[in-house]
């Protein structure tokens, strides 16, 4: 299942930042807290850490698709109901300073 859900979101990332967005995925999933610093600490970086920022900080890797493909993979699974409610966390809402 884990491999089948890594599969889906790969879809939605540029293939040129599939890589580095494995990396930091992975890394997210072993690291016992949220920050990327952490996340990146638990891997071995086989970029510099510039590239993790770039992928992150200038839009080469979109949220809002990822989002959207977080939704679609879950109404996938889960089965047929007649009202699916959804609890979206804030880490999903554009942030802006």
């Amino acid at each position: 299942r884990l491999s089948e859900w890594i599969s889906y979101f790969l879809a939605a990332v540029p293939p040129r930042s599939r890589r580095s967005f494995l990396e930091l995925l992975c890394g997210c999933l072993i690291s016992p807290d949220g920050w990327v610093t952490r996340a990146l600490s638990h891997i071995s970086l086989r970029c510099h850490w510039t590239t993790y920022y770039k992928l992150l900080e200038r839009e080469s890797l979109r949220t809002q698709v990822l989002a959207i493909a977080q939704v679609r993979w879950l109404l996938s699974v889960l089965p047929p109901l007649p009202i699916v409610e959804l609890i979206i966390d804030d880490t999903l809402v554009l942030r802006h300073s």
